[in-house]
């Protein structure tokens, strides 16, 4: 039940992550798409990991839409005068939607990734000592290094 709980989660993380390069697309921002690429790369080891980068994506998300409203149209207007203001205006104001919904996704699934990486249940065992050698007779005995050693090795 656990697992399945947890796989289905990792299932959800993969469609949250392809919503949020889609509206990372749709911020026109090249810079913008290129950090939040390389920032989803890296992912959580743990859970507090993963709600820490989740939170920060959030308020950066909510920063950089109110602030895209004021920068982009004056970096329009300096690079193309009057048609790069109203463009800029356009982007600000697309970006305001877009990127703090982006934030939300990408809290979303640095929290889930958080919750999967920490909850992997790791597959190598330690083996510390080998299985008890029982003998024919069925009798348990006190455990016996070298024989089971031998017993095990034959087994192989």
């Amino acid at each position: 039940w656990y697992q399945r709980r947890v796989r289905e989660a990792v299932v959800s993380t993969q469609s949250t992550g392809s919503l949020g390069k889609g509206l990372a697309k749709l911020t026109f921002d090249d810079t913008y798409q290129k950090q939040r690429a390389r920032r989803m790369a890296q992912k959580p080891s743990h859970i507090g990991e993963g709600l820490a980068r989740g939170g920060k994506s959030l308020l950066m998300g909510f920063y950089h839409g109110v602030t895209g409203v004021v920068m982009r149209p004056v970096e329009g207007a300096a690079q193309e005068g009057v048609e790069g203001f109203f463009k800029g205006v356009g982007k600000g104001l697309v970006g305001a939607v877009t990127r703090p919904l982006g934030g939300i996704n990408d809290m979303i699934t640095y929290t889930i990734d958080g919750i999967h990486h920490h909850t992997q249940i790791d597959e190598k065992i330690l083996v510390l000592r080998h299985p008890r050698y029982i003998q024919p007779d069925k009798i348990l005995r006190p455990y016996h290094t070298t024989q089971s050693e031998v017993s095990t090795c034959c087994r192989r």
